[in-house]
Order: C-alpha cells, then structure tokens, then sequence
C-alpha cells in the first residue's frame, strides 16, 4: 500500500479510500479541491498499485495498515473517512476497530489471481453491522441502477444499526458512479455533511 497526500499535514486528516478495480486517482478531484482546508491521504490499495504488482490479502488486512497509518502519521486522529464500493467495506472496517474518526489503467494488468481471489472473499465475506459512538456521523451515498440494491440494503442496515446515518441515494445513477463520474456533486454533497 502506497499513500500519497496532498496539503498541510498541520490541518484536519481527510482519508479517501478508492474501490475494487478503481485507480487511487479516482480522488484527484476531490485532492485538489480539500486540500486547501485539509491534509488529504489517498491509500492505493494492495493489488492496485500501478508500477509494482502486489498482493490483496484481505479487507481487514488493508484496514489494519490504514489504522497504522493513522496512529503513526496523524497522531490516531482523522477528521473524515471515505470509501467507494470496497473502499466503503475497508472504511467501516477501519472505524469499526477505532473510535478517533468523527465523521464517516494499470491495475487489471497487474492484479494477480490470488489478489482476485482475495479481493472477492474479503469483500463479500459477511460483515457484522456494528454500533459506532454516537458523535460519529455517517453519510452513505448510493444510486438506483443495477447492484445498486446491495448498496440501498446496507445502507438500510446501516442505518437500522447506527440511526443518525444520513442516507443519500442518487436516482439513475449506478454503483460508484458519482465519486467516478461526478465528482463535483460528490463533493457538495460531501462538504455539505460535513459543514
């Protein structure tokens, strides 16, 4: 996992975690516009790294090296965590086993089949929706089409379990479409919750 960031370190940690099959520079836009009011870190996951190939473990393996980074980078605070698609699982995973988050091209070719393989397990291996701290806020975004159900279920779960998420669908649009073809709207809508 390499993490690249953009700003000043001195200002509030926002962490965005691209998804499965999606380069880490899905965030370019969304860097460029934070990083005058924050310091943003963009992981590039396991098995998605441009120039040298390596191995996708596990889910919970890439949220344990995000939390490292965390403790060890940003003093265990981060002010804003986001996820798209897998990126999502990973960021629940990472507040899952943390309470110091307030707020909720290439890479086909070099995938290996064992990363594959991990990627698919990890991702659709059954998660335990879990009670955060009641001051963490949790914006969950999703569209209508396609396997957008998944993505409305879990949000419904979600919410079911943690009843102050804010849940925001976007009719038309399909999984991880907005952060990926949007981003500007995915922006307001972002800057908007945490405002």
């Amino acid at each position: 996992m390499i993490f690249h960031t953009y700003g000043n370190k001195e200002n509030k940690a926002i962490i965005l975690i691209h998804g499965v099959l999606t380069p880490w520079q899905i965030w370019n836009t969304a860097a460029e516009k934070f990083r005058k009011d924050y310091y943003v870190i963009v992981p590039e996951l396991d098995a998605h790294t441009e120039d040298t190939p390596t191995v996708f473990h596990s889910v919970e393996e890439e949220a344990q090296r995000i939390i490292e980074y965390i403790n060890s980078e940003l003093n265990g605070h981060v002010f804003l965590l986001a996820g798209l698609s897998m990126g999502g699982r990973i960021a629940a995973t990472v507040a899952k086993n943390n309470d110091m988050i307030p707020y909720y091209v290439k890479i086909a070719e070099n995938m290996m089949m064992v990363s594959v393989d991990n990627i698919i397990n990890s991702v659709f291996s059954p998660f335990e929706f879990v009670r955060y701290p009641d001051d963490m806020k949790i914006l969950y975004m999703h569209g209508t089409r396609s396997n957008e159900v998944v993505s409305r279920k879990c949000a419904l779960k979600m919410k079911k379990v943690n009843p102050g998420t804010k849940i925001k669908c976007f009719e038309g649009l399909a999984h991880a479409e907005l952060a990926c073809f949007k981003p500007d709207l995915w922006i307001r809508e972002v800057e908007e919750f945490i405002s």
